[in-house]
């Protein structure tokens, strides 16, 4: 369940980007209508040499480990912490609640405490 929520928060971020990537193209004068090649520019779909390096993660897997389970800890922190606060709400709701009621009989019978003590 936890996990589903980090990968939410991921998404929503690469969405954001490409968004951002996005408008600022489109404010910069170049078209999204012809994708890649638009942002990108001319040059590169004409077929000129591109040299692309890619990386493996710095990070080792006990590493990538260590920080989601951080992670999930500080969520699970955060859910305790709220599910506390609302628990402490409910139980003043449910004190005024019952001082109310209590406050209410007593006026409802009232009267009647008034005929029995006069007897």
């Amino acid at each position: 369940m936890m996990m589903s929520s980090v990968y939410q928060s991921v998404l929503c971020v690469l969405f954001s980007f490409l968004c951002v990537v996005g408008c600022h193209a489109e404010i910069s004068g170049q078209t999204t209508s012809r994708g890649a090649a638009g942002i990108l520019g001319d040059s590169f779909v004409e077929g000129h040499d591109v040299q692309l390096n890619l990386h493996g993660p710095e990070q080792s897997t006990a590493d990538i480990s260590e920080s989601l389970v951080g992670l999930v800890m500080l969520e699970n922190q955060r859910r305790r912490a709220q599910h506390d606060m609302f628990e402490q709400r409910w139980r003043q709701l449910l004190d005024a609640e019952k001082i109310w009621i209590r406050n209410s009989v007593e006026k409802a019978f009232e009267p009647l405490q008034a005929l029995l003590t006069k007897k």
